[in-house]
């Protein structure tokens, strides 16, 4: 397994579709998902728009980024249910996937 130490933002923005097909709108840098059943918002399919930022970004500009993604897809008429912004010092999962981080083969 590889793990990742390392200090970044994951900036998410969880909301409401019934196309399996992105929106129209999804900036540059950003993924879109889906997942059937979110741990905080029960069954159903919730959408998410996320992405990654360096830890020397300001958290401020990073909240102003997050709510701006928001309103664009409120202002295409989707429901948006939650926006965040979480600081990732350890992931074991996704390690292998961030930018320009060292990993090491855990035992």
């Amino acid at each position: 397994m590889k793990v990742c130490h390392t200090d970044y933002y994951e900036l998410h923005v969880t909301f409401l579709t019934e196309s399996p097909e992105p929106p129209s709108f999804v900036p540059r840098g950003w993924r879109f998902s889906r997942i059937d059943g979110d741990h905080d918002y029960g069954d159903g399919v919730k959408s998410y728009l996320t992405t990654q930022k360096h830890i020397a970004e300001r958290l401020e500009d990073l909240i102003v980024v997050v709510e701006r993604v928001a309103d664009a897809l409120r202002a295409l008429g989707f429901e948006v249910l939650r926006t965040k912004v979480e600081r990732v010092v350890y992931d074991a999962r996704h390690g292998f996937r961030t930018r320009k981080t060292p990993t090491k083969e855990a035992e």
